[in-house]
């Protein structure tokens, strides 16, 4: 089995959002790929979105979103709505070799916030990302053994994301580095695709924690 890559990652972002929906864009992808949009908006705002599965963060200053799919199309258009207009920031993963995802989040107010650990229920080759959606805190690195996508710019929200390459059940991800303010963190692990044997294969989980 060979681990899940990342094929390309896209960022999207509007500090001057007066609608409450936003429309990114249409990208290109390949049927079977495992899109991951990750999505971040300012002040506590409630995100919606179809024909996408969802695993949301919660209320938060900066609330996090993460939507997935396998893609049965060449294109796949991005929308989400929101109770009430705001700023947004997101990163489109495109994934080649993932079958699905598990994930778990977690809300911090403090500095140099730590990922929760999270027990993916089965033991693979996994590509795995952590996620931290922040306000202006200024990021100084992220977990120690993870490659750190940073977002651009300054403005509020902003997404920036780890990954790295595990074979265990369960991982447990080190402290950001990040300056005091509330976050949203979330860890994803992205199955290998072809899937393991049925036997050994369980349901997907989310767990959540506020």
């Amino acid at each position: 089995m060979a681990f899940p890559t990342i094929f390309s990652a896209t960022e999207y972002s509007t500090n001057s959002q007066t609608t409450r929906s936003w429309n990114p864009a249409t990208v290109s992808c390949d049927a079977g790929d495992l899109l991951v949009w990750l999505v971040a908006a300012a002040g506590v705002r409630t995100l919606t979105t179809s024909g996408w599965n969802v695993v949301n963060a919660g209320g938060n200053s900066q609330t996090q979103s993460i939507y997935w799919k396998v893609a049965t199309t060449t294109t796949q258009a991005l929308s989400v709505s929101l109770n009430t207009a705001a700023a947004c920031q997101g990163w489109l993963l495109r994934i080649k070799g993932g079958d699905r995802l598990v994930a778990n989040t977690a809300l911090s107010s403090t500095s140099n916030p730590n990922p929760q650990a999270f027990d993916t229920g089965s033991i693979q080759d996994y590509l795995w990302i952590t996620t931290l959606a922040t306000s202006t805190q200024v990021v100084s690195s992220g977990p120690a053994d993870y490659a750190l996508t940073r977002a651009s710019g300054t403005a509020s929200p902003r997404i920036f994301f780890g990954t790295r390459e595990i074979t265990t059940q369960t991982e447990d991800p080190s402290n950001w580095s990040v300056t005091a303010g509330s976050t949203s963190m979330a860890n994803i692990a992205i199955w290998q695709s072809p899937p393991p044997e049925p036997s050994t294969r369980k349901p997907i989980r989310y767990s959540f924690s506020f």
